[in-house]
């Protein structure tokens, strides 16, 4: 059954904290997705909220921000996996050199897709990420709508691998994180589905709920 990760913005260290606790003892791991005003329009908190953290979850960071090579090591030290875009890599070497970068703080590294980038596009670097997000909205804050045709993205990267972890994020709620389990995701990236209703802990068991479904075809 695919995992179920909240995904948290936060604007500062205390609204950062306040967030996590609200899922802290549901779940695993959780996405933090980091934005610096330029790759995607909204700005968030750095890094640097993270430092003296103690919780029990794992944290992958969601990189959407220009230059990534430039921060990922500062992430490494806190995550436990880094993801950053293909499309804010200028050229192959600045896209290999933040691979090896985040390879040498020894954490999981994951490539993301936004929704008209094609799975062509990564199929070279494929063997050297643990992880791939399809973006299955336009990235840079909760609520877009769902790019359906970008779920067809998890067929197309597993054929080429079988090792990694696929992973989707945006507009996955009750009924799309359904869909993206039957393609085949093995890991549901939810924001607003979880971070925005009444109660967090009912909406992560409605998803892993309607997940199990995807096994019924």
């Amino acid at each position: 059954m695919p995992e179920i990760i909240p995904s948290i913005i936060a604007f500062s260290k205390e609204d950062f904290l306040s967030k996590l606790r609200l899922v802290e003892p549901y779940v695993r791991k959780v996405h933090l997705d980091v934005m610096d005003g330029n790759f995607v329009a909204a700005k968030t908190v750095d890094f640097e909220i993270l430092k003296g953290l103690k919780t029990r979850v794992k944290i992958e960071a969601h990189l959407m921000i220009e230059e990534p090579w430039a921060y990922v090591k500062e992430y490494a030290l806190y995550c436990d996996t880094v993801l950053f875009h293909w499309e804010a890599c200028k050229d192959e070497k600045e896209l290999m050199g933040t691979i090896i970068r985040i390879r040498e703080k020894k954490k999981k590294v994951g490539i993301v897709l936004n929704p008209d980038t094609q799975v062509p596009m990564i199929k070279k670097i494929i063997p050297l990420v643990d992880q791939v997000l399809i973006m299955t909205v336009m990235p840079g804050s909760y609520g877009a709508p769902l790019v359906r045709e970008a779920l067809e993205k998890i067929k197309q990267v597993r054929k080429i691998s079988h090792r990694l972890n696929i992973e989707t994020d945006g507009a996955m709620k009750v009924g799309t994180a359904r869909i993206a389990a039957m393609k085949g995701a093995d890991m549901i990236v939810a924001g607003s589905a979880i971070m925005l209703s009444d109660n967090p802990k009912k909406a992560i068991k409605a998803l892993r709920d309607d997940v199990k479904l995807s096994s019924r075809g």
